[in-house]
């Protein structure tokens, strides 16, 4: 399959009383351009627009076991 990406994660939670999950996330398949990850900022059945973004606390990236830090685009991206 051309163009095909393999994509793993895992969820767990990091500090249940905080509310707070841990996920890891395995692209494969990626380009030294760099990846774009984005949240959704709605839900099906609803008009309002969301900011589920707003949730994600930290992003770190690891690259050929160096650990960086991801930047955040814009308000889902």
């Amino acid at each position: 399959m051309r163009g095909s990406r393999k994509i793993e994660y895992s969820i767990k939670l990091a500090d249940p009383g905080a509310h707070l999950l841990e996920a890891e996330l395995r692209l494969g398949g990626t380009t030294p351009d760099g990846q774009l990850l984005s949240l959704p900022s709605w839900i099906r059945g609803s008009y309002l627009v969301r900011d589920f973004a707003r949730g994600v606390v930290e992003l770190s990236v690891e690259i050929d076991g160096r650990t960086e830090r991801g930047r955040k685009i814009d308000k889902s991206t």
